[in-house]
């Protein structure tokens, strides 16, 4: 793949080819769970998809309220999500300080 033309778009879809990807290699090679990098993995993608975006497009993150029904409609019919008194755009900007200052 080549250069990105649209940067957000094509990162996350990127970034979510380079999960399946990894996940058929490590089903292909029959790798043990001690010789997997899911951690490291899931660490990167955070900061590509969060922390990155985000000191480019906050603007752009809807500041809809957490709302049972939003949560569902997104697909987390289980979540231990904050209520309605946070927005999405606040919830992506709080989960984005927790990543970027995990090692401070």
């Amino acid at each position: 793949m080549g250069n990105y033309s649209d940067f957000e778009t094509d990162f996350v879809q990127r970034t979510l080819a380079l999960i399946d990807q990894y996940n058929e290699m490590i089903e292909v090679l029959g790798k043990p769970f001690r010789e997997q990098y899911n951690y490291t993995l899931t660490l990167n993608c955070l900061l590509g998809l969060i922390v990155l975006p985000k000191e480019r497009a906050l603007s752009f993150l809807p500041a809809d309220r957490l709302t049972r029904q939003l949560k569902a409609e997104m697909g987390l019919h289980e979540s231990q999500l904050p209520g309605p008194e946070m927005n999405l755009r606040e919830l992506i900007h709080k989960m984005r300080n927790s990543v970027a200052h995990f090692f401070r």
